[in-house]
This record gives structure tokens, C-alpha cells and sequence, in this order.
């Protein structure tokens, strides 16, 4: 104890980041008193971190972790640890440069990047949560003064309070265990911070402020904002028009996206032709990807509407020319697609008809991921970013077998000359064809149970059948293996 205590006083960061793993490991030895002495140590060491250096944030992370695992011993440290920096920064002196200063590297060290929280942090804040609250809308009165200096290759030149406030708003997101019911920030200072400190905001506010699930008003009021305020278009204001229009499977406002729209439309007439270029150039061409924009528009209709809402005001500038171009393409897209969707696939003569899906999946698995002679590859994200009669969202639908992806599988035409390099039928829950027909499938169910063996006379060069759960008679058996072909089957 007293060793590690000296240990963490030296000025060597190489030094002192080893003292810091090691106190990670020891409070989980320690008594709880001696812990938490120990733990205050960490505390008191970081707030007199010289920033002369950059590898002091090394040293913060470091110290975060030390937190993070003092914090899981039990709900005693998880409450003690939130008093302490509470306390700490109620009583800080912001017109002072070194209280200033060792409030914002506990902050840091205290809100740093997601982990491992426990069962014991989200309690603590969830106890903490209305005193944290009244703690940050004071410090939001100071304004954004600077209240360190970086070092100069610092990724920011200066520590500022709105970074601080920022940090503990994050707290939320980062001491949360998103399972069970716990704390979330009010939206009123979610947007409050989102107006008042854009530059240090960023996706994670823009997460904090999604879960607030029925907020498409105030979202679009926080775009009115920035499209119209004088204040500097900075961090975050990005990320909104990501989650606003964006193509990301974990776009924010997905679902909101209706909801923000039809109240930012009464805003689009009254703004100068420079409004409507920046919010088009950012929420449009920024936001969307060149070579996925006419596919976005055409698989959503809420994009569509955004579209077509923007080129009716009729504008004369450079953007609402790029828009028309835009709506132009995605229209003729779409009847192009229309007057194609009744053309039936032309099937050779020599195609097989398959009664056990899952046994087609083996061939397909074999021809396609393993030999490459079924082409294209399937890939389930290009097939969703190219699908255009839905918005396709992976990351909600892959816990099920998606059915576009299905229906692909089934009409998928293989001949008899195909399956003649068919050398192996193996199943097993890490098949590429199951993971791009049921993205997050476990492997323990019987989804994916083959019930029959079809078409193997087409099949002379296969060498291997091993499929679980398949009830296989003995005599089939045997005819098989008298072909030398090795059976297994669980």
C-alpha cells in the first residue's frame, strides 16, 4: 500500500503509468477503506498532471481505468467515487487557473471512454442524477471560457469549460449499462449544451439525444437553429445531418426522421437563398454519399419527400440545380424499375428445383463462398444498400432471417452443370450463406437443419457430406460411402 502510494508520486509518465496498472489490480485486494485511500491518491495525482507533455492523456485513460475498476467492487466505491468529483467540482473556483485546470483532468479521467461499467456505476448515477443535472446547468452559465492550456500537437489547443460540461453530460452514455432502467439527461439540456457547446459535441450527445424517442420537434428546431444562428457550424451539426438523412444502418433519427421533417418544413420558405445552400450542401450532399444518393432516395420515402419538398421552392442557385439533376435521376430510376418488375427470370432446362431449402444453402455455400463459381458474391450490406424497394436496416433486422435476402437465395438459379464441382456439403453455424440470409444467428437453433439429400447423382466429384441433425437411413449410407463418399451427420 505504502509503496504504491509512493509510486504514484513520480514525474515519470512511463513510471507512473505502471504504478497506475498496478493500483487497477490492487483494489480489488485492498480493503475497502485502504481502496478507497488508494483511489484518492489516483485522483489527487491526476489533477496535478503537468500538461507540458501530451502523453498526459496516456496517463488520464490510464487513471480512468483505475476509476472504472474501483467503481465494480461494490456500490459503496461506485457512491463514494460520484461524491468525490461532484464535490470536487462544486467547489472549484473557476476564476482560479489551478483549481480550473485539476477540475478538468478529473473530469476527463472521470468521463472517459465506454468500458465495462458494472452493475454498480449506473446506481450511483441514477442516485447522483438530479444533483449532476443542477451541477451543469450552473456551469453553463460561465459560458465557454478556456481553462487549460494544451500542449501544442494536442488534437485542441485549449481545455475549455464547454468540453468539461460536454464530458459530464456524457457521463450518461458512458456509465450506462443500457440494461436495465437507469438515468437519462432531460432533453431541455441535451439541446441547451448542443447550442451552447457544438464544437465539443458529438455523436454521443447526438445518441443522448435520440433515446428521447418522441423529440422530432425540438430536432428540427435545433437544426433551425444552426441553419439561420450566426453561430459557428461546428462537431455536431454534422453528425445531425448524418442521423438526419444518412445511410448509416445506426443513422440516430432513423425513426424520427418523419417526425423532424414535417415540423422543419414551415421553416424552408423564409430562408435566404445562403440558408437553403448550406442546409442542402450539409443534410443532402454531405450527408449522403455519392454513390449511394440515388439509391437512398429512391428506397426511402421521406427522403423523397425532403427532395421534392427542397426543389419546389424553385430556387435560382447553384444546389437547387444539383437537387433537380438529383430528382430527376431518382424518377427515372424508379419507372425504369417499374416497368422491369414484372419480368419473369429465365431459367435454364438443366436447373434444379430444390425442396429442401436448407440443403440448397449447402450447394450455394459451396459453389458460391468456397469455389467462387455462383456469381456474384452475395453480400447482405451491399445487397441492402443497393435493395430499393425498402429501407433494408441490418443492424434491427439481422436477428431474423431477412426475407429479401431469402427470396434472393430461392429464385437463385444452379444447373446440374453447376453442381458437378460440388465437392464438399458441410454444415456448421459459421457458413457465410447464414450469416448473409440471418446476420446475427446464434447457431443454436434448428433454423438451418437440413431434412433430405437432393440431386447427389448430379454430384460425381463430391467427396464429404457433414451435416448435423440429418436422418439418414442405412442403406443410403452405405451407397454413398460405397461411392467413396465420407458421411457424418452428428
Amino acid at each position: 500500500m505504502e509503496r504504491l502510494l509512493n509510486d504514484l508520486q513520480t514525474t515519470n509518465y512511463s513510471e507512473l503509468f505502471s504504478a497506475l496498472c498496478r493500483v487497477k489490480v490492487a483494489v480489488h485486494a485492498l480493503e475497502e477503506e485502504k481502496a478507497i485511500q488508494l483511489v484518492d491518491a489516483v485522483m489527487q495525482r491526476i489533477q496535478d498532471l503537468s500538461l507540458e507533455d501530451n502523453k498526459y492523456g496516456q496517463i488520464v485513460e490510464s487513471a480512468h481505468t483505475v476509476l472504472l475498476e474501483f467503481s465494480k467492487v461494490d456500490q459503496k466505491c461506485a457512491s463514494w467515487l460520484y461524491e468525490k468529483v461532484l464535490s470536487i467540482i462544486e467547489q472549484t473556483d473557476w476564476n482560479k487557473e489551478t483549481d480550473s485546470k485539476q477540475t478538468y483532468l478529473l473530469v476527463a479521467a472521470f468521463c472517459n471512454k465506454k468500458g465495462d461499467v458494472g452493475q454498480y456505476l449506473p446506481q450511483a448515477l441514477l442516485h447522483y442524477h438530479n444533483r449532476l443535472n443542477q451541477l451543469i446547468e450552473t456551469l453553463i452559465t460561465y459560458g465557454n471560457k478556456p481553462l487549460v492550456v494544451l500542449p501544442a500537437d494536442s488534437a485542441r489547443p485549449n481545455g475549455t469549460l464547454g468540453e468539461l460540461v460536454v464530458n459530464l453530460l456524457h457521463c450518461y452514455f458512458y456509465h450506462s449499462s443500457f440494461s436495465q432502467t437507469e438515468a437519462s439527461p432531460p432533453i431541455h439540456l441535451i439541446l441547451k449544451i448542443m447550442r451552447e457547446y457544438p464544437e465539443s459535441c458529438n455523436n454521443i450527445t447526438v445518441h443522448l439525444l435520440a433515446a428521447h424517442t418522441e423529440s422530432g420537434r425540438e430536432i428540427a428546431e435545433l437544426i433551425q437553429f444552426f441553419i439561420t444562428s450566426k453561430h459557428k457550424r461546428d462537431g455536431v451539426y454534422y453528425n445531425l445531418a448524418l442521423d438526419f438523412l444518412g445511410t448509416s444502418d445506426f443513422a440516430a433519427f432513423r425513426n424520427q426522421a418523419q417526425a423532424i421533417f414535417t415540423h422543419l418544413m414551415p421553416y424552408i420558405p423564409a430562408w435566404t437563398n445562403e440558408q437553403f445552400e448550406e442546409f442542402v450542401q450539409t443534410f443532402i450532399f454531405y450527408a449522403i454519399a455519392e454513390d449511394e444518393r440515388v439509391g437512398a432516395f429512391m428506397k426511402s420515402l421521406v427522403r423523397r419527400k425532403v427532395l421534392e419538398t427542397l426543389v419546389a421552392q424553385k430556387r435560382s442557385t447553384e444546389y437547387a440545380g444539383k437537387l433537380n439533376a438529383l430528382l430527376k435521376e431518382v424518377n427515372q430510376q424508379l419507372i425504369a424499375k417499374a416497368s422491369s418488375k414484372n419480368r419473369q427470370q429465365i431459367i435454364s432446362k438443366d436447373s434444379l428445383v430444390f425442396r429442401d431449402f436448407n440443403f440448397k444453402l449447402l450447394v450455394i455455400e459451396e459453389l458460391m463462398y468456397n469455389k467462387n463459381i455462383l456469381k456474384p458474391r452475395f453480400d447482405l450490406y451491399e445487397f441492402a444498400r443497393d435493395y430499393t424497394d425498402r429501407e433494408i436496416i441490418i443492424e434491427e433486422e439481422g436477428y431474423d432471417i431477412l426475407p429479401e435476402a431469402k427470396k434472393y437465395f430461392e429464385e437463385l438459379v444452379i444447373t446440374k452443370e453447376h453442381v458437378q464441382h460440388v465437392e464438399d456439403l458441410i454444415a456448421d453455424g459459421g457458413l457465410d450463406v447464414y450469416m448473409n440470409l440471418y446476420r446475427f444467428w446464434d447457431g443454436e437453433d434448428d433454423t438451418f437443419d437440413v431434412k433430405e439429400l437432393e440431386h447427389l447423382d448430379f454430384m460425381p466429384n463430391l467427396k464429404t457430406i457433414d451435416i448435423w441433425n440429418l436422418d439418414i437411413d442405412d442403406k443410403t449410407r452405405k451407397q454413398l460411402e460405397a461411392r467413396g463418399i465420407k458421411v457424418t451427420t452428428g
